[in-house]
């Protein structure tokens, strides 16, 4: 691969070009071509398999329970549905799990779940026992957050009606947290670089956080804000070290206390102050930002056309720039990669299934192709 960074731009409504892409997406790829070939691109991906990678995070098992809406009831004046069907999916830290699988089988995962009779056949479907570091409590709840949501719809994105969290008020036991720390403890020198997958959730207390950052050889951070814990989980307030993380617009505003800002800028000052090589900011379809410690910014156009769920795709990204940047890889290389696998993660509604290494490959070949 060449030295040279990609920098490029983009725009909120692309024109398209004769291929079907946008201006902006065409002009990053050339961009990046120019650096790049397919086989270095291919090499990248393979290089990914000799890394010994440890996920540590909230396991959140994601419910999707579709209805037709039929109307407004007559009193109350509330949403009135017909149930459809339902299914349960493996989301959270065990999502960036499966995604990292797939490119690796080196992987090994720290979570926390109940004991409650459902949950271990799901689990045994996904982790096998040698990867398996799971602390089981039968005083936790396991995590469900459930969506109604309005069936599928071909060429549009799916319609979310409202939400329930299946979740403690309240942290984990002190013996609980303590079997985290002491497998934190015992397993981070094994792995090349550490995923931390911090969704607020009570896995990841002050002693945790603090552990992971001392042990981690390469400790990369997806700190993450929702519903649940909003103004509690900020990264610079939870983190003093990450050697890469992620995050999108509003978690960088909360992190920063501005809502209007450079968002390159305040990016990069976050960077500094966490002392962190690779940072990136994903702005959905406006643009994502990387930032490389002394090396140009990339700013990479959104590469997915249409978008049917976009939960879970920012978790995709985090999965593989996280590789990337445990390979050192450039700035311009590493936040496409991310990229393409943001775009494969909002095509599939929630995390029904990972990411796949082959359609990332498909995908780079024909963007590169240009």
């Amino acid at each position: 691969m060449k030295g040279r960074e990609t920098r490029t731009t983009s725009v909120s409504l692309p024109a398209k070009n004769s291929s079907g892409r946008s201006e902006a997406v065409a002009q990053f790829c050339r961009g990046l071509a120019a650096d790049v070939s397919f086989d270095d691109f291919c090499l990248a991906v393979e290089a990914f398999s000799d890394l010994k990678v440890l996920v540590i995070g909230d396991t959140i098992f994601d419910r999707y329970s579709y209805l037709t809406v039929q109307g407004l009831t007559s009193k109350n004046r509330i949403i009135s549905g017909r149930f459809v069907s339902e299914e349960t999916q493996c989301g959270g830290a065990l999502a960036v799990f499966r995604h990292v699988k797939q490119f690796t089988q080196k992987v090994k995962f720290l979570s926390l779940v109940g004991t409650e009779p459902w949950v271990e056949p799901m689990l045994r479907e996904q982790v096998l026992p040698v990867e398996d570091l799971i602390v089981r409590d039968a005083e936790f709840t396991t995590i469900i957050k459930q969506r109604f949501v309005e069936p599928l719809s071909e060429g549009k994105e799916l319609v979310k009606l409202f939400a329930i969290n299946y979740i403690d008020a309240e942290p984990p036991s002190e013996g609980v947290q303590g079997k985290v720390c002491a497998k934190i403890e015992a397993e981070t020198a094994w792995a090349d670089v550490v995923l931390v997958l911090d969704f607020g959730h009570g896995l990841l207390r002050a002693r945790a956080r603090q552990l992971v950052q001392e042990t981690a050889p390469l400790l990369a951070v997806n700190c993450q804000t929702n519903s649940n814990n909003h103004g509690f989980n900020i990264i610079s307030r939870q983190y003093q070290r990450a050697d890469a993380f992620s995050l999108d617009d509003h978690e960088l505003m909360l992190s920063c206390g501005q809502r209007h800002l450079d968002f390159a800028a305040e990016l990069d000052s976050l960077r500094f102050n966490l002392r962190a090589r690779y940072a990136w900011l994903t702005r959905g379809p406006v643009q994502t930002i990387g930032l490389r410690e002394g090396h140009p910014a990339c700013f990479c156009p959104p590469l997915a056309v249409e978008v049917v769920d976009a939960v879970g795709a920012g978790d995709a990204f985090f999965s593989v720039a996280a590789l990337a940047a445990a390979r050192n890889l450039p700035i311009g290389l590493a936040t496409f990669l991310g990229q393409l696998a943001g775009a494969q993660a909002v095509k599939i509604v929630g995390n029904a299934r990972p990411i796949s290494r082959q359609t990332l490959l498909q995908a780079g070949r024909a963007l590169l192709n240009v």
